[in-house]
């Protein structure tokens, strides 16, 4: 679905999670959609998105937004991270699997010579 298609089908959090709730089985819809043990966490995480508000200023003028910061001691330069998610083949199972990961580097361990040789 073009990108464009998919923001006026969901253009929201909840209207993403009621298309998601549609399309899935329901027991994957509630592992996808919920938390862990008593789901305490999900709780807290979303009363305090829910004390967010976006304030919009129109007509100002703005310089690019600086997109910087470091953590743990790295600069990144957009930082930007997906949260694993176990068993997702059983979200989306025809989905491309992941690209293996890339070999480790080759390290040039010195062997010893055997004497004689």
């Amino acid at each position: 679905m073009p990108q464009q298609n998919a923001m006026k089908k969901y253009p929201s959090i909840p209207d993403l999670g009621a298309g998601a709730r549609r399309r899935l089985p329901r027991f994957a819809y509630d592992y996808l959609d919920g938390g862990a043990g008593d789901e305490g966490g999900l709780a807290y995480n979303r009363a305090a998105f829910g004390q967010v508000q976006f304030v919009p200023d129109y007509l100002e003028q703005r310089s690019a937004p600086e997109t910087a910061t470091e953590m743990f001691g790295r600069s990144y330069a957009m930082p930007f991270g997906v949260a694993p998610v176990g068993l997702s083949g059983l979200i989306w199972p025809r989905a491309p699997p992941d690209p293996p990961p890339p070999p480790p580097a080759r390290r040039r361990v010195p062997r010893r010579r055997r004497e004689g040789r």
